[in-house]
């Protein structure tokens, strides 16, 4: 043997002995698999196949977006030919969003100091409560269960024409890869969410999985509800798609200003909303509406009817690429209150109070005056006490000068 394949020789065995050793061909999963209660747990279940006995098993769970997987350990059971794997993954105490996507995989130690890791496979946790039927066209893929075909078709096309509104307002790019749930009811929806603090929502958006959630009841009203909800979600999806994680420095009352001015019929109780607010001196200054919106369901609407009629405003006074150019502002970092003056040249205070006087008929000065008059009046009385005083005091003294005169 040439000494130069001798080297080679001692290399290569070298080489495996340092590597970490693999069941390989000695051990095989079949029949991976999940079961789901939704909102309650899952269950995995898989067989391994091995000519060596289990020391133990882990399972790797990493849902899409996710760094790093989360690993847990696997029931093992001895069958006659093989073992079972189990592992019963408690949904309320790990986070893992509805409708998104769960790779996992299983690795085994054998008693021999083997270990074995099996292949990915993936599961797409949504609600499976219900009979869900599909729709898909373009970049939209439908799931609804109440309603004939046709009823599908029309939320197609509420989608289809909701991104082109979009697009007329913003300079973003054609919508990718969106799954739209539609539920029957208000309830159903919610409880998709497992979010019992905001039961007043009809519509919710998971950007980052593409996924939009809403309810639209039958009814006369149901079309208007989805020209409605499907559009304003959808901005919010564009949004994501346009500026990525940055939109979390966008104020809330803008994300939700655009997506009421991408809703194809606007809400007709917000002016109504409006109104009463600014007769009962009940208006939010905008500025408190950066970081959140009230979690109550009576301010938060109110909040909600601001937004949209301040934003608006921005879009008819500064146009759509004065509104582009506030979007960029904040997506670069900038300040609730800074990006305004920044990317419009006017403070967010100034500009309010040119929304209020515009959109409202607020005037402020007599607001302001009418905020005063009790303070005034209290103020009249305290001053008038003294000259009522020195008033009495100088006609006593002139009473007392014409009776020494007289006398």
């Amino acid at each position: 043997m040439k000494p130069r394949n001798l080297v080679l020789i001692v290399f290569l065995l070298a080489a495996s002995l340092a590597l970490p050793l693999q069941a390989g061909a000695q051990a095989r999963i079949e029949d991976a698999s999940v079961e789901a209660v939704f909102g309650e747990q899952l269950l995995f279940r898989a067989r391994l196949f091995t000519d060596s006995p289990v020391e133990s098993a882990v399972i790797h769970l990493q849902p899409a977006g996710a760094a790093q997987p989360q690993v847990e350990a696997v029931t093992v059971n001895a069958q006659e030919t093989y073992y079972n794997l189990l592992y019963i993954l408690d949904i309320s105490n790990h986070e893992l969003p509805p409708f998104s996507t769960l790779s996992y995989w299983y690795e085994v130690r054998l008693e021999n100091g083997e270990t074995f890791t099996g292949p990915v496979s993936t599961y797409r946790y949504e609600d499976n409560r219900f009979s869900w039927r599909e729709l898909e066209r373009g970049p939209f893929k439908l799931r609804w269960y109440a309603g004939d075909l046709e009823y599908a078709r029309s939320v197609l096309d509420i989608a289809r024409r909701g991104e082109e509104h979009i697009q007329e307002l913003l300079q973003v790019n054609p919508v990718q890869n969106v799954m739209i749930y539609v539920y029957d009811t208000a309830a159903d929806m919610q409880s998709s969410l497992a979010r019992p603090e905001e039961e007043w929502i009809a519509a919710h958006t998971d950007p980052g999985l593409g996924v939009i959630v809403l309810a639209a009841p039958a009814g006369p009203e149901q079309t208007l509800r989805l020209e409605q909800r499907l559009p304003h979600e959808m901005m919010h999806l564009m949004l994501f798609q346009a500026v990525g994680q940055a939109i979390t420095n966008l104020p809330i009352w803008l994300q939700e200003g655009v997506a009421s001015a991408a809703e194809l019929y606007p809400n007709p109780d917000y002016q109504i909303l409006l109104e009463n607010a600014r007769s009962s001196d009940g208006l939010m200054p905008i500025a408190s509406l950066c970081q959140a919106f009230p979690p109550e369901s009576a301010p938060a609407l109110l909040a909600y009817a601001e937004s949209a009629s301040f934003t608006r405003y921005l879009f008819d006074r500064f146009g759509s690429q004065g509104v582009q150019g506030l979007i960029s502002a904040y997506a670069r970092g900038e300040e609730c209150e800074q990006g305004v003056q920044k990317a419009l040249g006017i403070s967010l205070a100034q500009l309010e109070r040119e929304w209020r006087k515009d959109q409202l008929n607020e005037n402020l000065a007599l607001a302001a005056l009418e905020k005063l008059l009790p303070w005034l009046v209290l103020l009249a009385a305290v001053l008038a006490a003294p000259a009522v005083l020195i008033a009495s005091r100088l006609r006593g003294r002139r009473r007392s000068l014409a009776g020494s005169a007289n006398s």
